[in-house]
């Protein structure tokens, strides 16, 4: 089965090219954008955590778990769905992005207004 599904693969690419390079074209400044937003999150976190838990505490380390695998599955079938001719409902899908508290988290603070309700 695997060998006779690779032609088959390479006539699609090759029918498919002119898509998949548009493609490509307009999306590689967004990959690229994000490898260097994680990039500077990384050296951001290494730096920071080199000073403490104090000092890490005044910077917030708490982020937002963003899942890169699950959003490519999810934009890969919208792209096989768009390309068998499938309607893409919904055109914008907003993934789970869970709140990932960490030792710098802390409640807020407590105001004079707070103290005096």
């Amino acid at each position: 089965m695997g060998c006779a599904l690779i032609p088959r693969l390479r006539a699609k690419l090759r029918e498919y090219w002119p898509l998949t390079a548009a493609l490509l074209t307009l999306s590689w400044p967004v990959m690229l954008e994000n490898a260097m937003q994680t990039l500077v999150q990384y050296v951001d976190t290494a730096m920071v955590g080199v000073l403490g838990a104090q000092a890490s505490a005044a910077v917030g380390l708490t982020t937002l778990h963003q899942d890169p695998f699950a959003m490519g599955v999810a934009a890969g079938h919208m792209v096989l769905d768009a390309i068998a001719g499938k309607s893409i409902e919904p055109a914008f899908v907003r993934p789970d992005t869970p709140l990932i508290l960490r030792e710098t988290t802390a409640p807020p603070a407590a105001t004079a207004a707070s103290a005096q309700a």
